[in-house]
């Protein structure tokens, strides 16, 4: 059906199927319907069926072929925010390479929140590493932007540290003013005296 079938909608339930057998048998089907299928959301399903194989070791392999390989940038993004959601150790680290080294910046960019949706302290530690040492200004911001979303503690050294920082572009005032409105949200009472600090001392920078 997945093969011969011209209706889209019946392609779709075929793979709501399949997704709730949980057979690792259809494997190739399900790569070969989120390459090839000519409908974009029938393969956005297949992806996300096939991310939802976490026990088979390749899922994750399969699903960065598949990004490699797709040519439309939404289903390229699908794929990104699909391998977040696969409960495998090497998904940090597949999302920090495409955050840095993929050639189009809104997959660079996609990449980065996509870290923010993985469910590990390790993705934290990621997104502060591209807050303070990626190439690029986009990313730097899409990470900063990711943090806040996580809403964690522990970026306060980091926030304080960009809002002190003394850059004097545009790009610079745009990150010291983002990091003041993160510390403004931190729901710590000990952020207090970081924030008066911080506000004092860049309002002259602004």
């Amino acid at each position: 059906i997945l093969k011969t079938s011209k209706d889209p909608d019946l392609r779709r339930q075929v793979l709501y199927i399949l997704v709730e057998a949980d057979d690792p048998t259809t494997r190739d089907t399900l790569i070969d319907v989120a390459k090839n299928d000519p409908d974009p959301d029938v393969r956005r399903h297949a992806i996300y069926a096939i991310s939802e194989q976490s026990d088979d070791p390749k899922v994750i392999d399969t699903l960065v072929s598949i990004m490699k390989s797709e040519k439309d940038p939404d289903i390229r993004r699908h794929v990104l925010y699909a391998i977040a959601e696969v409960e495998r150790p090497d998904v940090i680290k597949v999302l920090t390479d495409a955050a840095l080294n993929d050639p189009d910046l809104g997959i660079r960019t996609a990449a980065t929140y996509a870290i923010a949706e993985v469910d590990d302290p390790a993705a934290t530690n990621a997104l502060k590493s591209l807050l303070k040492s990626a190439p690029s200004f986009e990313i730097k911001r899409a990470a900063l932007y990711a943090l806040i979303e996580r809403d964690d503690v522990d970026m306060v050294p980091e926030l304080k540290a960009l809002a002190l920082s003394k850059g004097k572009t545009e790009q610079d005032r745009e990150l010291r003013r983002a990091a003041v409105y993160a510390l403004a949200e931190v729901d710590d009472p000990a952020v207090a005296g970081v924030l008066w600090e911080t506000s004092k001392l860049v309002m002259g920078w602004w």
